[in-house]
């Protein structure tokens, strides 16, 4: 590769009456000043005087003018300006990228000049001029150009058939072109490489059909073709009749049909038919056996005619009964009922509106799996395009229809049929940093296994057992700018990390998880948003946004140990960030973590209430306390339990042991019974993947995780709201310690309950007698004691109990396998 500069345009000094020293590196002059004005003489580019009075140097550095001044095939050369003499690079490559760089020219000028050779013919590169100056100031510029290509042109003879025709390049690129009035055409601006050329033009064949060449250096020229006619198509101008069941006999009107058959052909839809009259301009066939609504097509020496529709008439489709009746996705149903058609053809069955794929098909019967992502609703077999009564089936497990939405009165989350979703959460906050990407499925399909909806995951993590860089297991980077949190460019996202995000979000989804998703948390990446300034942090959002809009399994969340949220300047950035996603993803929500060891996210409503949509508590205390805070807040926003103690943690230092499944029962039935619509349920080893993963996927607190929604799903447990006056259990309760870090000693009995008096649920973590005022129930009550810990239920001697006066429920004797007494009283 060349380089080439040219000389700096030398100053002029003002007069003065002196006699002054000027020197260059390299250069001294004696020169007398009078009190006229003197012009230096050329040679001595870029003086710097000796008088002590001459201004200094800019203490700058910058690049204007950067533009290409001469491009060929080959070659490119490369100018630019500076304000200070500064010496000459350039990086340049196919890609922003660049990769290839000039030697560094150290003449020091003001004009430059790079001269690039060796380039590939109609290609375009990027580059990135630099130049350094005497006090090693620094600047760069950017800028593109493509080199001017090589063309492939030809003629299509007779002009008639060339006139007008698309021709197609493929190869080394790919483009289309219209010959003109004569036939000719042209491809320019072609690199080197092999190509081929096709032709296409209605009522035309061609000879060769296509061609390959090669473009080396040179234009091509001659690659013709030759046009041929083809017949002029048959037309089919009315059907009588238009409609018809099979059997219909129907003349077909129209031109171009031949006065005999012979091989041409009628067909319904695509099912051939067997006509009984033919003539040039008139058929007569009867609609076949098989045929469905569609096109009537005549088909004349390998030429089809236009479609006409033709309406097949056919006794509706009759359901009688579906068995079983109800079931979960993938259960098989038996579909009876008649006027289902022999075969399925293009016949469909439906669970509400989703689309199943039936094993098997007769005109009584069908047999078809529960589809992914049904919802309870009418089935529905169309028939023909004719569609059956429909009969209610009943989807038994929660398939979600994403994205997820807040509900109306904004106490909870729903999907987008407005069914009710509770969300358990998985912490797995290391998995891109810690866990190789070939064993992420596993994770996925253990959680939601486990009955887990959802995961906790970052994008990255720049401490502990994940690389200070941020970088992901296999080393990329997330930007290409920078190699740290401290040194990152928000502007320079690396699509080879965040591709790696895309198949971390994909694998949730494909194993039915939600991913509660934070793109860059603030306990590393705090800086990163402070070098960058809140416009910068505004694109960072709109990037993520754009990119993840179409991931309907996500959640966003910002912050994360966010200590510093208070200082305005730093809250603002995220919330730069959030509204940066908003303004092109409306489909997600979006929540934040704020600090530890304890807040919720309506606390920094002040400024986030715009795209604040959802509010996660993250507490070490007793978990009640900052839940039932986060619920009374304003605005009203579904609230989670996004952290606390993990199995096996202990961050406080203040818990008497480890947290054990215990802790975890107690932190997510306080939540559930407290306000929350969703809590997290994670394990610490598992959080981090370290060297006990994967054996510390299987353990007793994440064993117990399903019993939580397997309690409230019978019930409409989103109706539920705290009883914080105690209203329902009048005694027993405990003692509130919301200051209390150590849980083993947690004593208090937390309620919530459907104020039109239908249900209560009261989680206590200790024996004791819970005192119930029973005239705020409907109707009598069965009561009955879960354990958290086996998901059994008891009902309790007596049930039902009248809904009046005041009843005592003294927990069970029985003490869990873990020495633990927490149980759950329900009275429903």
């Amino acid at each position: 590769m060349g380089a080439g500069k040219t000389q700096a345009s030398h100053p002029v000094f003002a007069c003065k009456p002196a006699l002054t020293l000027l020197r260059r590196q390299g250069c001294m002059l004696l020169v007398v000043v009078a009190l006229a004005p003197l012009l230096l003489l050329n040679g001595c580019a870029g003086l710097v005087s000796d008088s002590s009075s001459t201004n200094p140097p800019p203490s700058t550095l910058s690049i204007t003018n950067v533009r290409t001044a001469s491009t060929t095939t080959s070659t490119s050369q490369i100018v630019w300006t500076t304000n200070v003499p500064a010496d000459s690079a350039v990086a340049y490559g196919t890609t922003s990228s660049y990769g290839i760089s000039t030697p560094v020219d150290s003449t020091m000028v003001t004009s430059h000049q790079v001269s690039l050779s060796g380039l590939s013919a109609g290609t375009t590169y990027y580059y990135q001029v630099s130049s350094t100056d005497s006090k090693s100031n620094r600047a760069k510029g950017p800028g593109k150009f493509k080199t001017p290509g090589f063309s492939i042109s030809g003629t299509i003879s007779p002009s008639a058939g060339g006139s007008g025709a698309t021709l197609t390049l493929t190869g080394a690129a790919s483009t289309t072109t219209t010959a003109d009035n004569s036939g000719n055409y042209v491809f320019a601006g072609l690199p080197n490489g092999t190509y081929g050329v096709a032709p296409n033009h209605v009522g035309y064949t061609f000879s060769p059909s296509s061609q390959s060449t090669t473009v080396n250096g040179a234009n091509v020229t001659g690659v013709n073709f030759t046009a041929n006619p083809v017949s002029v198509p048959p037309s089919i101008t009315s059907l009588n009749p238009a409609s018809g069941p099979v059997g219909t006999s129907v003349t077909i009107t129209g031109t171009n049909f031949g006065s005999t058959q012979g091989t041409s052909t009628v067909k319904f839809n695509g099912t051939t038919a067997t006509p009984t009259s033919w003539s040039a301009t008139s058929i007569a066939v009867p609609v076949p056996s098989g045929a469905t609504t569609g096109n009537v097509v005549v088909t004349v020496g390998g030429v089809a005619s236009n479609g006409v529709t033709f309406t097949v008439m056919v006794p509706p489709p009759s359901i009688t009964s579906l068995n079983p009746a109800s079931g979960s996705v993938g259960t098989s149903v038996t579909i009876t009922g008649t006027n289902f058609g022999s075969t399925q053809g293009t016949s469909t069955v439906k669970f509400n509106g989703t689309a199943a794929t039936p094993t098997s098909w007769t005109a009584s019967s069908i047999t078809a799996p529960v589809p992914t992502g049904a919802a309870t609703g009418n089935v529905v077999v169309t028939v023909g395009g004719v569609a059956s009564n429909g009969v209610n089936f009943t989807v038994t497990t929660g398939t979600v229809s994403l994205p997820i939405k807040v509900s109306s009165n904004g106490r909870y989350l729903v999907d987008q049929n407005n069914v009710p979703r509770f969300m358990l959460l998985d912490a797995g906050h290391h998995i891109v940093c810690a866990l190789a990407q070939s064993n992420w499925n596993t994770y996925f399909a253990d959680r939601h296994a486990k009955g887990y909806t959802a995961t906790d995951l970052f994008s990255t993590y720049a401490s502990g057992n994940c690389p200070a860089s941020g970088a992901a297991k296999d080393g990329t980077l997330p930007f290409t700018t920078g190699n740290s949190p401290s040194t990152y460019d928000l502007a320079t996202p690396n699509n080879a990390f965040w591709s790696e995000i895309d198949t971390l979000l994909t694998d949730a989804a494909n194993n039915g998880l939600m991913v509660v998703f934070n793109p860059l948390i603030t306990q590393n990446f705090l800086v990163t948003f402070q070098n960058a300034g809140n416009t910068k942090c505004f694109n960072w959002g709109v990037y993520l946004g754009n990119r993840y809009k179409n991931f309907a399994n996500i959640i966003w969340y910002n912050g994360n140990d966010f200590q510093s949220w208070q200082t305005a300047s730093n809250l603002a950035l995220v919330n730069n960030i959030m509204s940066g996603i908003k303004s092109v993803d409306t489909n997600h929500l979006q929540s934040i973590q704020l600090n530890y060891q304890r807040s919720y996210s309506n606390q920094a409503a002040g400024t986030l209430a715009s795209n604040l949509t959802l509010d996660a508590v993250y507490t070490y205390y007793e978990v009640y306390d900052y839940v039932g805070q986060a619920y009374a807040s304003s605005p009203t926003l579904p609230v989670f339990l996004l952290e606390s103690n993990y199995e096996g943690g202990n961050n406080t230092g203040q818990l008497s042991s480890p947290a054990n499944a215990f802790i975890l029962r107690q932190e997510a039935y306080y939540a559930v019974t407290s306000g929350a619509a969703g809590t997290i349920w994670g394990n610490e080893s598992v959080n981090h993947f370290d060297t006990n993963y994967p054996g510390s996927l299987t353990t007793t607190a994440t064993l117990e995780a399903k019993y939580l929604p397997q309690l409230l799903a019978p019930y409409a447990w989103w109706n539920l709201v705290p009883d914080t006056g105690h209203v329902v259990v009048t005694s027993g309760y405990g003692t509130a310690a919301p200051n209390n870090l150590n849980m083993y000693n947690a004593t208090y009995a937390t309620t919530a309950w459907i104020t039109d008096g239908s249900l209560a649920i009261t989680y206590t973590p200790v024996a004791t007698t819970l005192t119930v005022n029973m005239a705020n129930f409907s109707k009598p009550m069965t009561a009955s004691w879960y354990d958290p810990t086996t998901g059994n239920s008891t009902v309790i001697v007596g049930s039902p109990f009248p809904n009046s006066g005041s009843q005592s429920f003294t927990t069970l004797s029985t003490v869990h396998s873990d020495g633990t007494h927490d149980w759950v009283l329900v009275l429903h």
